[in-house]
């Protein structure tokens, strides 16, 4: 038996569990992370005949993060939930931009990466937590960006084993990593997409973008095992682009989050190598949704709350 409920108080969750049988309880609000890592283990245990089946690997979460063509804004997405979520959740994070080649990331926090993150996959062995560590680059307290900026004539080959080995040591180290990818995907994208735990395609408001927004959306999903990615609508309003409404229609129903179109901020926050949440509360206000589906930071309003106290339970 699985519950959804109101109340957010430990001795009711310890009662209907241990004395009504329930095998897990959520508090609202729901979010589909939350449903997913607590009702998921049960129902594909119930489902399959192996034990434990449905156990959740441990270590941070993947966020994956991609647009559906060029130009979509969807390093700016990347960039900035990185550092919203290291506020609110006050999680270490860590941005890692797969984009060897003209990646923007480093722009957006007015830095320059080195050449340490290719080094790292295709040369997988010489890989370990010190290497990253020379690798990575303080953006704030809780948040560390891991770029490359190879030059265009340079043909990086990047390894699944390296790319596996990047992640592992990130999610041992960080609560969350972000992960900009190129799309389409190689393989290396590609391997990213079939263990995140979120995927973010970013979209913009035209005919262009709703063609491949559809055709993104069946890859991601055949990459996931069937999960569905978060949709985004940047810059939604923008002049001479399309409206809300016929994007809804091309993509056969609304976006999951819509983002309106901010000229006056987000171009100048890019020019100035300042993340765009540091002078913009109208883009702040925008990325909240995104940034609460994938954390439930509603959460975090409540110390010790059951949510909380379930997520800690997990990972004893």
């Amino acid at each position: 038996m699985l519950v959804v409920g109101d109340r957010a108080d430990l001795s009711f969750y310890r009662g209907i569990t241990r004395e009504l049988g329930v095998e897990e309880y959520i508090y609202k609000p729901l979010t589909r992370d939350n449903v997913g890592r607590l009702f998921g283990p049960p129902i594909a245990k119930l489902l399959t005949t192996g034990e434990g089946s449905g156990l959740a690997s441990r270590g941070g979460n993947v966020i994956a993060v991609g647009g559906v063509r060029g130009g979509v804004g969807a390093t700016t997405i990347a960039a900035n939930l990185a550092l919203h979520l290291s506020e609110v959740t006050r999680g270490h994070v860590a941005l890692l931009d797969l984009h060897l080649r003209g990646g923007s990331t480093a722009l957006a926090f007015g830095v320059r990466p080195g050449a340490g993150l290719r080094v790292a996959l295709e040369e997988p062995e010489r890989v370990d937590a010190l290497f990253l560590d020379r690798v990575a680059i303080p953006i704030s307290d809780r948040l560390r960006l891991i770029a490359a900026e190879e030059p265009l004539e340079a043909a990086p080959a990047a390894k699944e084993e390296g790319i596996d080995r990047v992640l592992e040591l990130l999610r041992a180290r960080f609560n969350a990593v972000v992960v900009d990818l190129p799309i389409p995907p190689g393989v290396m994208e590609r391997r990213v997409l079939s263990v995140a735990r979120h995927r973010i395609l970013v979209m913009g408001p035209e005919v262009a973008s709703i063609r491949d927004a559809g055709a993104g959306r069946r890859m991601v999903t055949a990459l996931a095992g069937g999960a569905a990615p978060i949709v985004v609508l940047n810059r939604a309003g923008m002049r001479g682009a399309l409206g809300t409404t016929l994007v809804a229609e091309g993509l056969g129903g609304p976006p999951d989050i819509t983002i309106p179109d901010l000229p006056g901020h987000l171009p100048k926050a890019m020019n100035l190598g300042r993340p765009a949440l540091r002078d913009s509360a109208a883009f702040r206000r925008a990325l909240a949704p995104l940034a609460r589906e994938i954390s439930g930071n509603e959460t975090e309003a409540v110390p010790g709350g059951l949510l909380r106290f379930a997520q800690l339970w997990r990972r004893r």
